[in-house]
């Protein structure tokens, strides 16, 4: 399972490398690099990134557009589509449900598979109206049927 993940450096809420107390970067392991790379892709505005212009999402543009049936749709989608296009993920696993969405931003939460893998990861996040996102729901389980980050 581990051979599609990799290694990464483990990052904290604020996009930061995780220090151990030796002084020694902390690495992310098996599926946890996955759920690092997805999170950043959402974080990430679609083709900021210099060497890989099709990563990252749309997310940050629906913040400021009025909350109907077919905004809350489009962002769901935008969602999906940004999970789907990492190459571990189960195509069709992928789904985006919009918990909360006012003037002041919008709660939104995500879930799919991973290749090989027998349970379903999911994110709970948060963008406000500047854009920013940050992650709501935090649980450190990868075997207990949920993980989030």
């Amino acid at each position: 399972m581990n051979s599609i993940f990799a290694q990464d450096i483990a990052l904290d809420d604020t996009l930061q490398a995780k220090v151990a107390a030796d002084g020694t970067l902390v690495l992310t392991d098996g599926a946890e690099t996955g759920v690092q790379d997805i999170w950043l892709a959402l974080r990430t505005y679609l083709g900021t990134l210099f060497y890989h212009k099709e990563f990252g999402s749309l997310v940050p543009d629906w913040i400021k557009e009025e909350s109907n049936s077919s905004s809350r749709l489009a962002f769901a989608l935008e969602v999906q589509r940004t999970i789907r296009t990492d190459p571990r993920v189960v195509v069709g696993s992928e789904r985006c449900k919009v918990i909360a969405w006012d003037e002041s931003g919008m709660t939104a939460e995500a879930a799919w598979r991973f290749i090989d893998v027998d349970h379903e990861y999911n994110l709970t996040f948060a963008v406000n109206e500047t854009g920013k996102m940050k992650q709501v729901l935090a649980d450190a389980k990868p075997n207990a049927n949920t993980t989030s980050f």
